[in-house]
Formats: C-alpha cells, structure tokens, sequence
C-alpha cells in the first residue's frame, strides 16, 4: 500500500475527497503522505469538480500531515490537521458527533483544526472536502477500558473524549478532547491508576509495580498538573483542565498541532541561523520564566519541545513537566543533607548536565547536588543539534560514573573550531553554546544572561528580531484564572463487572471510527513494511512555506555576517533550496506530491 516515489516508498496517511452538490456522483481524491503539506485553491478545486464557485478562494485550504514513529507496540498513525486560509468559515461536520446538518464553523482565525477519519468541511453551500483513512489501515491502538468508558459520563457533558489517538506509552495515552462549549479541540492525558499490582484494566496499557511505586505515579502527576495550573507563558503548555477520579487522572491539556522538535528536525535537517535562534530565543524565554517563578524543568530536549506550526518562526512550546521541581521541593529533599540542592537522577542522556551525575559520587553533606543551572545545560545541547542535526555529546559513559573532567569539557568544545559541520556557523551562536556548556555551573549563563547575548540582541537585527518574536506568540492567550481548574470525581462505586452489559457503551460515540476506506493507485501492500523512520527526506518532500516574518530578520544575519567574514548557514540554505526548487519545478510531479495546489 506505498507508492514508489524517486525510489523511496511511502505509505498514504489518508485521502481527502472533494465532491460538489452539481454532481453528486462524481468525486476527486488526493492522497496525503507524512510530512507533506498541500494547499487548495480556486484553480484546483474548480479545475477538478468542472465547477464555478466564487466563494473558492485563491488560497482556500491548507492540509498539513505530521508522521511520528513508523510502527511500535503503541504506534500512532498520523496526524491531519486542516487550516480554513480564506475569509470565508467553512462547517466542520464531525463523524459520528454531529448532525448531518449540524457542525461547528472553522475560521482562519481557528488556526489548524485536527481532522479525523470520516470528518467533512464543507467549504461553501456547493464544495465540500471530506477526509477517508486507507484500506488496512489501522486507526487506533487499544481503545479505552471499561473504567474509563463509564467514568466519561461524569463530564461528558464538558468535554467529549473522541476515539482518536495521539500517542501511547507505558502508563499513558493521549487522545482528542472536544470542549463543547467552545468546540475547541485539547490533547487529553488519560493516566489510569490501578489499585492492585494485578489490576490491568487501564485500557491495554501496562502497569505494574507495589503500592509504592503506584504512589510515586500518583505523585508525579500530581507535581506535573499543580505546578502546571500556576504558570501562564506563551512558550509552556496550557493547562485547561484535570479530572481526578478514583480510577484515572485525566490531564486537559493545549492542542500543540506541529509535532515535536525532534521530528521536526529528522524532516528539515540542520536549521539555519535565524530559524534556530527564533527556536531557542522562544526555549530561553519559557526557561527564565520558569526560573523567576523557582522551576526546574529537569529534562529539557527536542522531544519536549513542541512546534504549534510547520511554518518558520512559529511559536514553541515547552512540555512535559513531569521530572520538574519547585525550589520549594529541592528545599525539602535536602533538608536532611544540610543544603539546599535537589539530588534526585533525572534527565535524559546526551541533555543532562554532568552535576546531575556528579552528585552520586560526592558527600550530600558537603554542597553537591545541582540547581536550576542544568536547564542552561540542556539548552546548549538542543541548540547544538538543532545547528547541526547531531547530539553533541553523544557518549556519556563517563558522566555516569562522574569522572568528567574540565579538561574533557574544554576538549569537546574544541569541535566547535575544528569540525566542519560547524565551519559555517556564526560565532554568536557558538558562544552561546559555550556559556551553556560550562562545566563550573557558577559560571554558566543564565536564560536572561543568554537573552542579552549579541545572537538575539545585535542592533543591526535587533528590532526586526523582536517583531518576529512578537509574530511568533501572537496566537497565544493567557489562561484565565480558574480556582476549580483541578476537579475531584469520587467514580470508588464504578467497578468493571458493572459495564458487562454496556457493550452498547462503546458505540458512545462513533467520533473516527473507521470510515468509508479507499485503496491508493499504485503498488502492493508488501512495500508499506519498507518504511522507515530514518529515512532520507528530499528538499522536495518537506513544507516550503515562506517565513514571511523572519525576512527581515534573515536578511540582518546575512547582511552582517558578510561584514565580519563570518556568512551565516541562512543564505548558504537559501539559495541551494532554491537551486533545488528549480531542479524539481523543471520535473513535473504527481499531484500529491505538489507544495501548491
């Protein structure tokens, strides 16, 4: 089920089916692929149904398809997201939720809608576009278990929990919430808590473990969400909502529509200089403010890094706070040892700073252990690999046993010089890298010491920089203050056996159950196997859209760096992608596979 495209194969994520009421028996379908972002208009739409509609826009639709993990136990298929460009609201018709005639309206100024299988636009009174999943394809994991199924009752009347998933792990699942009353669209984190260690009815995800290490899953969530409900930043996830019951902890959550860093840049390769540093002026942003407000994050790297867009110099948001800390905590933790410094083993390898590991070696009775400073460490990895696509200390086997000298430290940093990969880049990234990556944590930068550096500060770019910045956050809104946002459910009553005669239960809702499927032209089911995560991606396979307000921006890196001698990677980037443009426009493609419809 791929089609085989300049010897690479791919495997459709779904198609989109326009149809006019002018002739109901005739449609046209176009097939979307992971990491592929189509745009409809007039031309198309009229060109392809043999109609006239003057309310089609010029630049009407934008269809943007993000693909995570090919595969795995708790593999998630990919993810649609539809954008109304146009002046004129199209009527989303939401399968198995809404009334053939009923429907919510979508604006440009919705921003990206998540679509669903079996979901419809209807784009004016005669065109509409509706959304079918593939032959084979399977549309979920697990679905929820029974607990779960009864529990939604209780607040069915709020938010309305759809079939869709969003991904899956060992104690968790995410999944699509509709807020009725606004028809917003949330990730909703459903944590279910069982009470026995033979308890395994938490929809087909793994638990097990004593009543300790229940209470410790308790009491991460717990610190996640209450840490969550009092911070409001336009580069930290939004907290809408918690529902506690005595079965499950589900966790409301801002819809992040762009994916993650991490395979944002699996897709996009080494970033240039402007769109690297709008990445991580937003990262240096959320971490300062976490900091004022006494937060560690704990485990900064791309994976929780998330892009609200696929477009260039759009906002990110930092997530998962599950391993952060109060300074409030760490106090606690180390008031038996006589210092104030948290001490627990955290992170992820590759981001986590060498005192984390350090500190198992040394007298808690002296002052070891480590600070908000780890965060700057973090953020001096991430921007390495976002400069170069590379983890920069990818070996860390001697932090693990703290043995990482200064000397060691200083050694790495040399490559920074010597390496080609980082020949091209400016040297106000570079020094960035190294106020961050300062083994004497006394002496690394602060996010405001690193938000004062002449990368984001130089007043040749400067105002320019700030704008795109503001652009950047535009679309965001501070939460209002909400005292009730955490909400406990006594559900102690609800027990399994009592749902055996609810199979009617799950026909709850029939929100992206399988619809209508459709098979792809093209080859046989045998190749979809042959894909893989890491995979070569073509300049041709990936979105192109314009960066309209990192323009200016762009163009103050480039313009001064040709001053100094020091060329940024951006016009280096610019012109090959655009000599590569020219190559492939020169090549005729398959419908599917055009950036512009």
């Amino acid at each position: 089920m791929a089609d085989e495209y300049d010897g690479h194969y791919r495997v459709p994520a779904g198609c989109l089916v326009f149809r006019s009421t002018d002739q109901p028996d005739f449609e046209n379908q176009c097939f979307i692929y992971p990491h592929q972002e189509l745009e409809f208009g007039r031309q198309y739409i009229q060109g392809q149904l043999v109609i006239e509609d003057r309310s089609i826009s010029k630049h009407h639709l934008r269809v943007r398809c993000i693909g995570y993990d090919d595969g795995g136990e708790h593999g998630v298929t990919p993810l649609i997201y539809a954008r109304i460009l146009s002046g004129n609201a199209a009527l989303l018709i939401r399968y198995g939720f809404d009334a053939p005639a009923a429907g919510v309206d979508v604006s440009r100024d919705d921003g990206d809608v998540l679509l669903n299988p079996g979901d419809l636009l209807r784009l004016t009174n005669k065109i509409s576009v509706e959304l079918r999943t593939i032959e084979d394809q399977e549309v979920n994991p697990k679905g929820l278990g029974e607990i779960q199924k009864a529990e939604r009752a209780w607040f069915s009347d709020r938010y309305r929990l759809a079939e869709r998933v969003l991904g899956a792990g060992g104690y968790a699942c995410v999944r699509v919430a509709v807020k009725l009353k606004t028809g917003r669209q949330y990730a909703c984190k459903i944590i279910p808590l069982p009470t026995s260690v033979d308890d395994d009815d938490d929809g087909g995800l793994r638990r097990s473990g004593d009543k300790r290490s229940l209470s410790m899953l308790k009491d991460r969530i717990a610190r996640e969400y209450n840490l969550l409900k009092n911070l409001s930043h336009p580069n930290i996830i939004t907290l809408e909502k918690v529902i506690h019951t005595s079965h499950t902890i589900y966790v409301f959550q801002e819809l992040v529509t762009g994916g993650d860093l991490l395979s944002y840049m699996e897709n996009k390769g080494p970033l240039p200089e402007p769109q690297a540093a709008m990445i991580v002026r937003q990262l240096l942003e959320a971490v300062k403010y976490l900091h004022e407000n006494q937060v560690v994050h704990r485990d900064i790297k791309p994976e929780n890094i998330l892009m609200t867009s696929w477009k260039e110099g759009a906002r990110v948001v930092l997530t998962d706070f599950g391993q952060s800390r109060t300074a409030k905590e760490g106090e606690g933790d180390a008031k038996k040892a006589g210092v104030f410094r948290m001490q627990s083993m955290i992170g992820t390898h590759g981001y986590t700073a060498p005192e984390v590991y350090r500190y198992m070696f040394k007298d808690l009775q002296r002052e070891y252990g480590y600070g908000q400073a780890i965060d700057l460490w973090s953020i001096g990895c991430v921007t390495a690999t976002i400069l170069t696509s590379d983890p920069f200390f990818a070996d860390v086997d001697e932090w693990r046993t703290g043995n990482m000298t200064l000397s060691e430290i200083t050694d790495r940093l040399t490559v920074l010089e010597t390496e080609d990969k980082w020949e091209h880049i400016g040297h106000r990234a570079k020094t960035l890298i190294r106020g961050c990556l300062t083994l004497d944590e006394t002496q690394r930068l602060t996010a405001a010491q690193c938000l004062a550096l002449p990368w984001f500060q130089h007043p040749y770019y400067k105002a320019d920089f700030d704008a795109a910045y503001k652009h950047a956050i535009a679309d965001w809104t501070p939460r209002e203050q909400d005292d009730d946002i955490i909400e406990l459910i006594d559900t102690s009553e609800l027990v399994t056996e009592s749902q055996s005669d609810s199979e009617d239960e799950e026909n709850y809702s029939h929100h992206f159950q399988p619809a209508p499927e459709v098979k792809p032209r093209g080859t046989s089911n045998d190749m979809a196997s042959k894909v893989a995560r890491w995979r070569p991606i073509h300049n041709y396979q990936l979105h192109a859209s314009p960066a309209d307000m990192l323009d200016s921006f762009t163009d103050g890196f480039d313009r001064f760096d040709e001053v100094d001698g020091n060329l940024s990677l951006a016009s280096q980037n610019t012109a090959a992608n655009r000599a590569a443009l020219q190559i492939h426009a020169r090549q005729p493609l398959p419908a599917t596979h055009r950036k512009r419809i």
